[in-house]
């Protein structure tokens, strides 16, 4: 009966090893199989970030343009009706102007449209116009920059919304 027990004890034994030394070949394996999981999911996400970063990179170059051309609409407003005093609205427009010829670097390789590059190529002496017209106070020419300024906005608009 000892001989027995013996070679139950010892069949459970090497079973029990074999099972360990199963387990730890899998542990081993698991992370090496984890990994590469893991350098695949993240190689996917690298290539569809790269995929849509351009026009996502774009439309937020077009909005960030857009919101400096309105800012300059309202400081060339306000200048001309005296309500902002020279020394501050002649900075911001001039700062207005520096960030849109800086942004418009950004977007020299990007497709636009044929109306969105002629606003392009006009914004610079625009944005020079409203600051010399306002700081004129010359109200009929502040407001032809000012619409000229909104017209170009809103073809740097993609979907066409600003008036």
């Amino acid at each position: 009966m000892r001989a027995q027990t013996k070679f139950a004890v010892t069949e459970k034994l090497e079973a029990v090893m074999s099972w360990k030394i199963a387990k730890q070949a899998a542990c081993r394996q698991l992370p090496q199989t984890s990994i590469g999981k893991r350098t695949c999911l993240l190689a996917m996400v690298v290539l569809l970030a790269c995929c849509s970063s351009g026009g996502d990179q774009q439309r937020r170059i077009l909005q960030e343009m857009r919101s400096w051309i309105a800012s300059a609409e309202m400081i060339a407003q306000a200048r001309m009706e005296g309500v902002v005093p020279t020394m501050f609205s002649g900075p911001a427009l001039q700062r207005c102007n520096a960030e849109i010829s800086s942004l418009a670097v950004d977007l020299k390789n990007a497709q636009l449209s044929v109306a969105q590059r002629t606003a392009l190529s006009d914004l610079p002496g625009l944005l020079v116009e409203a600051e010399e017209a306002s700081s004129r106070k010359d109200g009929p020419q502040t407001e032809r920059v000012i619409l000229a300024l909104r017209r170009t906005r809103g073809s740097l608009d993609p979907a066409g919304k600003i008036p």
